[in-house]
C-alpha cells in the first residue's frame, strides 16, 4: 500500500510525463512556423522599374499600408493596401500541413532532400524563434487568413461529429470550438482584393463547409477558387485517372493563375494536401527514399543533428 507522500510522487510524476507529451506534441506541430518563411521567401517583387523610374523623393512621400487592427476585425476596408504605394508586392502563401519544422534541409535535415525550399531560405528569411498561433490544422488556417489569435476567431480544432469535444478518448480535454470562419471577419484575401489584387485559392480550405457561399473560400475574398475535385482529383485522392500527382496538378495552376494576372498584383493562397495523411507518394520517389534508408542505417543518424553535430549547421541567420 502506498503511503501518501508516496501517493503524491506517483501522481507528480505521472502530470510530468503529461506535461512533457504536451510539449512534445506542441513542439513537433510547430511545422507551420515555415509558413510564415514561405510567405516572405515567395514574394515576388513588380519589376524594378515601376519602383526605380520614380523620384526618391515621391516614393518618401508614400503613406505606407496600415497595420492589421488590434480590436473588432483583423482588417478592415479602411486599412487596405489601396494607394498605399505604387509598389505592390506579389504574394505566394504556401501552407504544408503536416510538415514538421525539422523536415527541410535548411533546419538540418540530411535525410530528406528539399533543394527548391533550401534555395528560397537562402534568398530570403527564416524565422527559427517564430512560433505557430496554433497547433493544429483549422486554426492555424483561420489565424492566418484573419489575423487573429485563436479566442478571437473561437476556432481551436478541426470540429467532426465523431470526435466531440471531451471525448474518453481524448488525452487533453479540448475547447467548444467553431466550425467555420465568421463571414464578419475581412480576410487579407478580402482586404488584398480590396486594394487592387487578383486572388487565388487553391487546396484545402478547413474553414467552412460546402463549395459555395459565403463562409467558402469565395465568399472571403477569393476570385479563383480551386478544389481537388476542380481538377479531377476523387476526395482524399493524390493521383488521378491519368496518372497526374495532385501536387503538381495545384502548382500547375498557381502558375496558370501568375500568366493570367501577371500585369496586375496578385496573392496565391496555396493550401497543399501534401504531405498529409493518406500517404500516397509518386512511386519512383518512395523508392529513391526506401534505397536511401536502407543505405544509411549504417550510417551517423542524419536526421538528428543533435546526435551527429557536424550535422545540421545550415541555418540561415
Amino acid at each position: 500500500m502506498l503511503t501518501p507522500f508516496a501517493h503524491r510522487v506517483r501522481n507528480e510524476a505521472a502530470g510530468t510525463r503529461r506535461r512533457r507529451r504536451v510539449i512534445s506534441q506542441a513542439t513537433a506541430s510547430l511545422r507551420r512556423v515555415m509558413v510564415c518563411a514561405s510567405l516572405l521567401a515567395a514574394c515576388l517583387a513588380v519589376p524594378a522599374s515601376r519602383e526605380s523610374a520614380r523620384p526618391r523623393s515621391a516614393r518618401a512621400e508614400e503613406p505606407s499600408a496600415a497595420p492589421a487592427g488590434s480590436a473588432g476585425k483583423a482588417l478592415t476596408g479602411k486599412t487596405s493596401f489601396r494607394k498605399a504605394s505604387a509598389r505592390q508586392p506579389n504574394i505566394v502563401l504556401i501552407l504544408m500541413d503536416d510538415m514538421g519544422w525539422r523536415d527541410v534541409g535548411f533546419m538540418g535535415n540530411t535525410f530528406v532532400e528539399t533543394p527548391n525550399l533550401d534555395r528560397l531560405a537562402k534568398q530570403g528569411v527564416v524565422f527559427t524563434q517564430a512560433y505557430a498561433s496554433a497547433p493544429n490544422c483549422a486554426p492555424t488556417r483561420a489565424c492566418l487568413m484573419s489575423g487573429q489569435y485563436t479566442p478571437r476567431h473561437g476556432i481551436y480544432t478541426v470540429v467532426d461529429p465523431r470526435q466531440p469535444a471531451g471525448s474518453p478518448w481524448h488525452k487533453l480535454l479540448g475547447a467548444e470550438s467553431r466550425s467555420e470562419l465568421a463571414t464578419e471577419v475581412v480576410t487579407v484575401a478580402e482586404a488584398l482584393r480590396e486594394g487592387g489584387y487578383a486572388t487565388a485559392f487553391l487546396g484545402m480550405w478547413n474553414l467552412g463547409r460546402g463549395r459555395a457561399g459565403p463562409r467558402t473560400p469565395g465568399g472571403q475574398g477569393f476570385d479563383t477558387v480551386i478544389f481537388p475535385e476542380n481538377i479531377g482529383f476523387a476526395k482524399d485522392a493524390y493521383h488521378d485517372d491519368r496518372g497526374n500527382y495532385l501536387g503538381d496538378r495545384l502548382a500547375d495552376e498557381v502558375l496558370k493563375f501568375i500568366e493570367q494576372h501577371r500585369e496586375r498584383p496578385f496573392f496565391i493562397y496555396l493550401a497543399d494536401h501534401a504531405v498529409h495523411a493518406p500517404y500516397d507518394p509518386k512511386p519512383d520517389l518512395l523508392a529513391k527514399y526506401e534505397q536511401k534508408l536502407r543505405g544509411s542505417r549504417s550510417a551517423p543518424d542524419a536526421t538528428n543533428p543533435e546526435r551527429d553535430p557536424e550535422r545540421g549547421q545550415n541555418r540561415v541567420p
